[in-house]
């Protein structure tokens, strides 16, 4: 009969222990699982940001290139009108 006790007192023994340790470790991985959820959204996130930023560089990259051929049509043109001046006024 005492042995008996005894084993009933270390089935429960460890019953409690299973659910005082079980319980923080569900706890745990439903935790692990939301951040790793919102890792991955967050990944999701960044990539397309990235995508938008390659986008908008390239169109930078196209205006500043734009701007710069028109900039330099400018000065062949103000360069044209000085001499055009310059001959005008008599000078050389």
């Amino acid at each position: 009969m005492r042995m008996e006790w005894t084993v009933i007192t270390a089935l429960v023994t460890l019953v409690g222990l299973g659910i005082s340790v079980g319980g923080p470790v569900v706890r745990l991985n439903g935790s692990i699982t939301r951040l790793n959820t919102l890792l991955q959204a967050m990944e999701a996130r960044l990539n397309a940001l990235e995508r938008d930023l390659e986008a908008q560089a390239g169109k930078a990259a196209d205006s500043h290139r734009r701007l710069w051929a028109r900039v330099e049509q400018q000065d062949r043109q103000l360069g044209e009108h000085e001499t055009r001046l310059k001959l005008l006024e008599g000078g050389h």
